[in-house]
């Protein structure tokens, strides 16, 4: 029987269809047994359903998921999304629990675009939309189905560094423009496979470690790291910094063309001074280079670049969301062999070192199609942290932790 019909018959099988055709949601006062289930849940880390109504699209895409706040305080943030032939997110199902996941059933409270649009929004409930077309002049989804009504069954839920939720979201509501008119009725229904990404207190911190041979030979060991998926798209590439303070200051950048999957192996190649320099490569490419940095006063200035000739980045796991949930988390492995140059004197090569036995794990902010990020080094100290022109804030108005 086709993935579709199975998906379907368990969606009826939960109560979202009646013979009359009208939606109905599930159970949802977390007591009664799931029904069982019926044919092959989708691929994890998917999310598979149908958006109907004035508006009607299928959700065949990615999925993941994470959980914020303490853990007495927790919200919980599940994330499905289509995406177009480079991976990039066009259509958008988001769903936030007030609470860390766990088995059973929860009723969604109603959600207006005005509240969405709060950055001091926090709903008193789960809550629920699906966005798309995406609009980079506005620089937002210009068409929304806000949730009225509705449910979210979690089925299943496991924790750790390899922790996955299985849970079925069921919407009914109004479709409104970016601008708030009303542009039909809608609803919407999902089965999300998607990993867990634990980022409450106590959880472990981002790192980034290599060996450094040749001229420039030291261990490195980040002090801070930060990551952002760019999904703009003439610069839509995953960046990773790490950053080792000393009496020089160290970076090691790994700059991906695309966005990565899991399991990827990507190349690393050499790119312009120019472009080394601006943190992207113009065609688009992947690389990476060591930047070392000296600080007149509060602001940094780059000393040296070593670029990357050669070498590659290996990706051991790669969870994305869309920019409405903002947060997901990358890690791999990696080296390359960079030749030097020295800013105050371009025309001198410093020779070859070696990047080795490099590795990383950190959270990622994803940076909506129309923002791109700057070099932080021509940000005063106690902005470096902050690498987007305009700090990341999801639709939602929430932060990546």
């Amino acid at each position: 029987m086709p993935r579709l019909t199975t998906s379907l018959l368990t969606l009826a099988l939960l109560g979202c269809g009646s013979p009359g055709g009208e939606p109905k949601p599930p159970s949802c006062d977390g007591n009664s047994p799931l029904p069982p289930l019926v044919g092959p849940m989708p691929p994890a880390g998917s999310v598979f359903g149908s958006v109907d109504g004035t508006f009607s699209t299928a959700l065949r895409g990615r999925a993941s998921a994470y959980q914020q706040g303490s853990a007495t305080a927790a919200y919980t943030i599940l994330d499905g999304y289509n995406t177009d032939a480079r991976n990039r997110p066009t259509g958008e199902l988001f769903v936030l629990l007030r609470s860390a996941a766990k088995v059973g059933g929860v009723p969604l409270v109603p959600v207006t675009l005005e509240q969405l649009n709060n950055p001091g929004f926090f709903p008193t409930g789960a809550i629920a939309a699906y966005a798309e077309a995406y609009d980079a002049t506005a620089k937002e989804y210009t068409r929304w189905l806000l949730a009225k009504s509705g449910c979210v069954r979690v089925a299943s839920v496991s924790g750790g560094a390899d922790g996955e939720v299985h849970a079925f979201a069921i919407l009914k509501g109004e479709w409104r423009s970016n601008t708030g008119a009303l542009l039909g009725q809608g609803t919407a229904s999902a089965l999300i496979d998607a990993p867990l990404l634990d980022f409450r207190a106590g959880t472990a911190p981002d790192s980034m470690r290599a060996s450094i041979t040749g001229i420039r030979a030291k261990p490195f060991v980040a002090a801070t790291l930060d990551a952002f998926q760019v999904l703009h798209p003439q610069q839509t590439r995953l960046v990773v910094v790490g950053t080792q303070p000393a009496d020089t200051t160290r970076e090691i950048w790994l700059t991906i063309n695309g966005v990565p999957q899991t399991g990827d192996s990507i190349a690393l190649g050499a790119v312009t001074l120019a472009e080394a320099r601006a943190t992207r490569a113009d065609p688009p490419r992947s690389f990476a280079m060591l930047r070392l940095l000296e600080f007149a006063g509060t602001k940094p200035a780059v000393r040296e670049i070593w670029i990357s000739s050669s070498g590659w980045v290996k990706f051991g796991k790669v969870v994305q969301n869309g920019p409405l949930a903002l947060c997901g988390a990358v890690s791999g492995t990696f080296a390359f062999t960079a030749e030097g140059t020295s800013l105050s004197n371009p025309s001198i090569s410093l020779g070859t070192s070696s990047v080795t036995a490099g590795s990383f794990g950190t959270r990622m902010t994803i940076v909506a199609q129309s923002d791109t990020l700057v070099d932080p080094a021509s940000l005063p100290l106690a902005a470096r942290s902050d690498f987007v022109a305009a700090a990341p804030v999801s639709t939602m108005g929430f932060g990546c932790p």
